[in-house]
């Protein structure tokens, strides 16, 4: 008997534009010759199949004419799909693959390209626009119809005979994208009897998802299904499998353990700000297309605190914001990860917090988008194309519809030209708007912006302590996530490398990880660390213009082989003051005795630049009794009672309650992961003019932060 090689797909990481795809295949072989047949529904499926002749899929390439839509609605719809256009089908893929007898083979089954191109061949049949000649074009839909045949079959015999991991909710969930999108086109060309053995199919794949249930591995992965489910029940009508898909979908938009109520979907128990973007596409895709009111309450409020959490730079070039609370990456909310153009146009058709994200084209743009997107699908579809000639592989990375396009509501254009004849405040940046705020998001984060600053302190929880790499998940414990002013920009973030790139965080450099810690050695070559606090003890309270947020824990520490987290013996306290003035800062540690500390800080990260293009901060301290600025040196600098931080056209200080002596190391701290920015910590020594090492009884810090209005004098060499 010969075998049929089936490629699983065991790991695939998608980043953003410019960033690296990496996929990984197992070789797994299963003893099939051709089609399936252990289920009555396959060989219904086989049968039809076998009745199809080159015939069937013949297509010829007709060339897409452009000319005016009626409407400017419909010209923009079409700008839209321009900035996403949908993969063309392979067009010219000779007819003759296409057919039973092609595809068996003693090689095992031979696709003639890959399975989730059935999405492009159904989405150029279904394809709206007046001028397209393929349009309920039966030969394209049946061609998709074979390649969604064969997944879904294929797809069967793999979880009953080797699925070797493939077999679970969050790789089933990208499957069923394509699989419902097809069908729910072609299935009018179908005759009755192939039609129900292929909704016999999917939803054998749809009760099986539901019995899995989400990983919750990595939830950004989870929602695919979501999207896949609501394509399904839309062409089924199948009431059974309508429950399911709702019910399913609902656990992942309600229950804390997928999406927390503070606006974020979790990752390995925190934020992971870049995956995040992920969670956002696919979330922000269940949202247009479905009546769902569970998704689009928790994309709003996904919304909500990603706008809380990008700060603008005062050029209007670009925004910051924290990564550290991050379980594996190290973009932060501004470069979260698929965050394509059209998915700004798609989310600003859900939440009023992402419309300033959604650019209005110039008109003539607009118009011009009919030639454009014609021209590019002319260009692709008229190329020759060889057959792939590939064995069935499992695949589940699925994004080639625009949601944006697709799901498209009507009216989002005119909206969006009155918001702009209006000047409305919803065009521009959160921190651009007139006014102040303190928003409080459940206890996960409090923001608070006044006329001078704003300020983000993130209280929410961190995931596992030894994650990939050997690394900490996040780091929070309690923080000052983000420090800026509108003449600065970020002048304080919290960040991080994150553990899966060429270059991630290690504990060599724990002395430059840029977070607001209280981080210290043992004697015994331990580490201590607040950020680690998984879910620190919190308390907000919000009285008009004024936030008190108090946080404390346990601090955790590592053993000198940074395998396994015990007891400090340290209780920490922190708390943070915001009012219209300035930010305040109390923190204070609490030793049980019984360590000794050969070197403890509590650190304050310094936002240097978010790229090389940018000018670095410039870091200035003020030391008791001189009265004057003097340029920040690496090393150590006794007494200081002011750092003075300038960046962009204006500057923020740190005015500590009494003189601290700061530590800065050699060379700032740089990401080099996801993004290119540049960090330096402020150690503030708490064990200055001690006996090293010591043992501490109560040690801590009272600094306040401030925005400089005018922009500071410069600083003595």
């Amino acid at each position: 008997m010969r075998r049929l090689f089936i490629s699983v797909a065991v790991a695939f990481f998608v980043a953003l534009a410019g960033q690296s795809v990496h996929a990984q295949y197992k070789q797994v072989e299963t003893d099939v010759e051709r089609f399936p047949e252990e289920h009555d529904y396959q060989k219904k499926l086989r049968a039809y199949l076998a009745t199809l002749t080159e015939k069937d899929f013949a297509v010829e390439f007709q060339e897409i004419p452009s000319a005016p839509l009626p409407d400017a609605d419909q010209d923009y719809r079409l700008w839209l799909l321009s900035l996403f256009p949908m993969q063309a089908p392979p067009l010219k893929l000779p007819a003759a693959s296409f057919t039973l007898a092609s595809m068996e083979s003693k090689k095992g089954l031979i696709l003639p390209t890959i399975v989730c191109h059935s999405q492009s061949f159904a989405w150029m049949a279904n394809w709206d626009y007046p001028l397209n000649p393929y349009r309920n074009s039966r030969a394209l839909k049946l061609r998709a119809f074979v390649l969604a045949a064969a997944d879904v079959a294929m797809l069967d015999y793999l979880y009953e005979h080797a699925p070797q991991g493939a077999n679970r909710a969050d790789y089933l969930g990208g499957n069923l994208i394509w699989i419902g999108y097809t069908y729910g086109v072609v299935k009018d060309i179908l005759p009755a009897e192939a039609r129900a053995a292929f909704e016999e199919g999917i939803k054998k794949h749809v009760m099986r998802i539901a019995g899995w249930g989400p990983t919750g591995q990595m939830t950004d992965m989870d929602l695919f299904a979501p999207v896949g489910l609501w394509y399904v029940q839309s062409a089924m009508k199948d009431p059974e499998v309508t429950k399911v898909a709702e019910e399913y979908s609902k656990q992942l938009f309600s229950q804390p353990r997928f999406f927390n109520p503070a606006g974020y979907f979790v990752d390995n128990g925190c934020f992971d700000t870049s995956y995040n973007g992920i969670s956002l596409y696919f979330s922000t895709w269940a949202a247009l297309a479905s009546d769902w009111g569970f998704v689009q309450d928790a994309v709003r409020k996904s919304f909500l605190l990603r706008a809380h959490l990008c700060f603008p730079d005062p050029d209007g070039e670009g925004f910051s914001g924290p990564s550290h609370p991050s379980s594996r990456t190290s973009g932060d909310p501004p470069r979260d990860q698929w965050n394509f153009a059209h998915r700004a146009y798609a989310s600003a058709m859900v939440s009023d917090d992402a419309i300033h994200l959604a650019k209005i084209p110039a008109e003539e743009v607009v118009k011009a988008s009919s030639a454009a997107v014609a021209a590019r699908f002319n260009d692709a579809m008229s190329k020759p194309v060889e057959p792939a000639n590939m064995t069935w592989r499992e695949s589940h990375w699925s994004s080639i519809i625009n949601q944006a396009y697709e799901h498209y509501k009507p009216g989002s254009y005119a909206r969006l030209l009155k918001l702009q004849r209006e000047d409305s405040p919803l065009l521009k940046p959160l921190y651009l708007r007139p006014g102040s705020f303190i928003h409080q998001f459940d206890k996960a984060f409090v923001i608070a912006k006044f006329d001078t600053y704003a300020a983000a302190v993130h209280t929410g929880p961190v995931g596992r302590p030894v994650g990939h790499n050997g690394l900490p998940y996040g780091y929070g414990g309690g923080q000052l996530s983000t420090f800026w002013t509108a003449p600065t920009g970020v002048v304080i973030a919290g960040r991080r490398r994150g553990v899966q790139g060429a270059v991630y965080d290690n504990y060599a450099e724990w002395r430059d990880w840029p977070n607001h810690e209280v981080i210290g050695l043992t004697s015994k070559d331990e580490l201590a660390s607040s950020a680690r606090i998984q879910q620190p003890e919190v308390t907000q309270t919000v009285t008009g213009e004024k936030a008190v947020v108090k946080a404390s824990g346990n601090v955790p520490k590592y053993n000198a082989e940074r395998k396994a987290l015990g007891e400090s013996g340290l209780q920490y306290e922190r708390t943070f003051t915001l009012d219209k003035a300035k930010l305040r800062v109390q923190t204070q540690v609490t030793s049980d005795g019984k360590e000794q500390f050969a070197e403890l800080y509590e650190t304050i990260p310094v936002f240097l630049r978010e790229t090389a293009a940018q000018a670095a901060t410039k870091i200035e301290f003020e030391v008791a009794g001189t009265g004057a600025w003097a340029e920040a040196r690496a090393g150590k600098t006794e007494n200081v009672e002011k750092v003075r931080l300038n960046r962009f056209k204006g500057a923020a200080i740190i005015t500590f309650a009494k003189p601290q002596t700061i530590v800065l190391s050699e060379k700032p701290w740089k990401d080099g992961f996801q993004t290119q920015a540049e960090c330096w910590n402020l150690r503030i020594d708490l064990l200055a003019g001690q006996t090293l090492p010591a043992t501490i009884k109560t040690v801590g810090t009272d600094f306040t932060v401030s925005g400089v209005v005018e922009v500071a004098a410069p600083a003595k060499k």
